[in-house]
């Protein structure tokens, strides 16, 4: 199934305000994402997810969605990796069949050269 994407700036206006977000992606992504995010006084950024690593990122928790998928389930929940197709995978048996795809975002932020 097509995920819902986020292009633009513009994109995350459109985000649900009503619950936390999450990055799937801990890297140059999720900190590009990061700070997009911290633009929308709206939306609040609770952590980081990463099949990888745990720990801490910028200041956030990093941790493996498993541990936190009832949380996730109430969440907003946004892709900041290449790996689209395998999280959303990884994602699905947890009950979150609909994150945001950023990494459209994401790529024309690095062509601009942002962070």
């Amino acid at each position: 199934a097509r995920l819902p994407r986020l292009g633009g700036s513009a994109d995350f206006a459109a985000l649900p305000g009503d619950r936390p977000v999450y990055l799937y992606g801990a890297s140059r992504g999720g900190r590009i994402l990061q700070l997009e995010l911290a633009r929308w006084g709206n939306l609040v950024l609770a952590g980081f997810l990463d099949g990888l690593r745990t720990g801490e990122a910028w200041g956030l928790p990093v941790t493996p969605p498993e541990p936190v998928a009832e949380t996730l389930r109430g969440a907003t929940v946004i892709i900041s990796s290449q790996y689209v197709s395998e999280i959303a995978r990884r994602l699905s048996p947890l009950g979150i069949a609909d994150p945001y795809n950023a990494y459209p975002f994401i790529t024309r932020q690095l062509r601009a050269g942002e962070p």
